[in-house]
């Protein structure tokens, strides 16, 4: 999302991120920073789990981003965040690993974005281990949200957490320049 100055990019990119996060919880997303030309990391919670009412008692779920507030032309600009990493993490209420997303595209062994199987649901003679690299395109926190309501039974904290939820990932899609 584009801002006039560094300071009101990180605003357009967090507006939307904040509301999806308030389907789940009212707990805040937290920018680290507002300065051009290095990363600074966005983090939930303190960067600890969130616990949240499920179907079958409660998970936890973890989110970082690392960002980057950079020049961009035309209606992307004059100024845009740009995502450089981010982690998206689901926990079994005991802290045992479910499933993680990754996107860091600066390590050499998977640049791409992938998700790991925790092992709270791998036997021991499974062929996908918690180090499996699992393919995926490019996933979004809406995504995973999504997810937690509808498959792991999250209770939504709003009526419209599914118009949110597309709203704030449309606004993702539109505004990504990396696919």
């Amino acid at each position: 999302m584009p801002g006039k100055t560094p300071s009101q990019a990180v605003d357009a990119f967090l507006r939307p991120l904040d509301r999806a996060i308030s389907c789940v919880s009212r707990i805040p997303l937290h920018a680290d920073g507002r300065s051009a030309g290095k990363t600074h990391m966005l983090t939930w919670n303190n960067d600890r789990p969130v616990l949240l009412k499920a179907r079958h008692g409660q998970i936890r779920l973890e989110l970082r981003m690392g960002y980057e507030i950079v020049p961009a032309a035309g209606e992307r600009g004059p100024w845009k965040v740009a995502t450089r990493v981010c982690t998206y993490s689901v926990h079994a209420s005991d802290g045992a690993d479910l499933l993680t997303y990754h996107w860091h595209p600066a390590t050499v062994r998977e640049h791409r974005p992938h998700a790991h199987v925790g092992s709270a649901v791998l036997r021991p003679d499974a062929a996908i281990t918690r180090k499996t690299h699992l393919p995926t395109g490019r996933t979004a926190i809406e995504t995973v949200l999504r997810m937690c309501i509808k498959e792991f039974g999250v209770q939504s904290l709003r009526e419209d957490w599914e118009h949110v939820l597309t709203t704030s990932e449309d606004s993702f899609k539109k505004w990504q320049t990396w696919h």
